[in-house]
């Protein structure tokens, strides 16, 4: 499986990826690992380079068929990145996506749809109300259909109805 809206992968993840394939996985994660200790000490914690490089983790991490490792990494870049810029909110798009992926792949599909759902409403903000199927998902109240019950009417639970009186025995 594949993770839904990823950007293209940054040098340190191509590089990770390519030991990876050559069997050499803890080289590899010292790759992106070393990439995401230089964006904290750089930039600081909580800044957009480190939640790209925790992004980039998750990917990796994710290729590697760790996806609940993934999932939590995807999740620390969501939280980390607060960035206003356009590219911020972007990139904000894409490791929602790669959350949502992973959620899916661990089989959490109703937590995957959830921010899934969020997907749409951050794309609708980034890109504009007429983007992410704006046309195509009304508000659920206006779709759903509604029970109309009189303002005399109770719901109760139904009682069984016998068709003949119970025979005792004499």
């Amino acid at each position: 499986m594949t993770l839904p809206g990823q950007p293209p992968p940054s040098p340190a993840l191509t590089a990770a990826l390519h030991l990876l394939k050559a069997g050499m996985p803890a080289e590899a994660e010292t790759v992106v690992v070393k990439a995401a200790r230089d964006a904290k000490r750089d930039h600081g914690s909580g800044s957009h380079p480190l939640a790209l490089a925790y992004a980039d983790m998750a990917r990796f991490h994710f290729a590697a068929g760790e996806v609940k490792r993934a999932g939590t990494e995807f999740q620390h870049a969501v939280k980390s990145s607060a960035s206003a810029a356009a590219a911020g909110k972007k990139d904000r798009l894409a490791f929602l996506f790669g959350y949502g992926g992973c959620l899916a792949a661990l089989g959490r599909t109703a937590d995957a749809e959830k921010v899934f759902r969020q997907c749409v409403l951050t794309a609708r903000d980034v890109y504009g109300a007429g983007s992410a199927g704006a046309p195509a998902t009304p508000p659920a109240s206006s779709t759903a259909p509604r029970r109309r019950y009189s303002a005399t009417a109770t719901r109760s639970p139904r009682t069984p109805r016998r068709s003949r009186p119970r025979r005792t025995a004499c």
